[in-house]
């Protein structure tokens, strides 16, 4: 991360306007249908770490206050369906690329729309400001590099032990000072230290929340 001088999106929205482009984005998607024809297509109905569910704007918003950064940041999202928390990291913080990881094809096209726009919007409405990268990747989480994130997000609540084992023997990539959101499943890692548990409330229930960080 470093102090930027630059202006983001974030520093021009009330919590209204926020919620305003939030709900505009996606109240008409349902990204289950999206994902439960993948699954089908796919053959993966069976394995609970493609279980969807979507975070809520309230619920996560509490989240991303506690990191609360004015340091411009790369916020990576594993397993980002439609792309709602990425929307709303870029919403909330100052993100300069956002990275959603999607293996289901539909949800990684729709996501992609739905950035595509989401960007668009921003430089129609707020020509002055920065408009974060995006990149959406169409494969597993164990392709992808950690070591520029400075968020990094799971929503882990049905990954299988591999899943969460695969990422935790990773977390040594991120940055000193990088941090990691997990739902449910926690990480033991000398590379880690906790700073924050609790629970916030998501479309699909009340998760047990915990927010690590990238020790020295």
């Amino acid at each position: 991360m470093s102090i930027t001088t630059k202006s983001y999106v974030n520093n021009h929205l009330s919590i209204y306007k926020q919620r305003s482009i939030f709900g505009a984005l996606f109240d008409s998607l349902n990204g289950y249908e999206f994902s439960l024809k993948d699954k089908k297509e796919l053959n993966l109905e069976s394995d609970r770490s493609y279980a969807y569910g979507e975070i809520a704007f309230d619920g996560f918003k509490e989240i991303l206050d506690v990191i609360n950064t004015s340091e411009e940041i790369e916020f990576m999202d594993l397993g980002s369906g439609l792309g709602k928390a990425l929307v709303l990291a870029s919403l909330m913080l100052p993100c300069k690329r956002l990275v959603g990881v999607e293996r289901l094809p539909s949800l990684a096209t729709k996501s992609k729309d739905v950035l595509n726009q989401y960007c668009n919007d921003v430089k129609e409405s707020y020509p002055d400001v920065e408009v974060p990268t995006v990149s959406i990747v169409q494969d597993v989480f164990d392709s992808i590099s950690f070591n520029t994130v400075d968020v990094l997000f799971a929503s882990a609540t049905c990954f299988s032990d591999n899943v969460v084992d695969s990422i935790t023997s990773r977390v040594h990539e991120l940055k000193v000072g990088a941090y990691l959101i997990m739902f449910t499943r926690q990480i033991t890692s000398n590379h880690l230290e906790c700073i924050y548990k609790g629970s916030h409330k998501m479309v699909w229930g009340l998760p047990t929340v915990y927010i690590y960080r990238r020790k020295s």
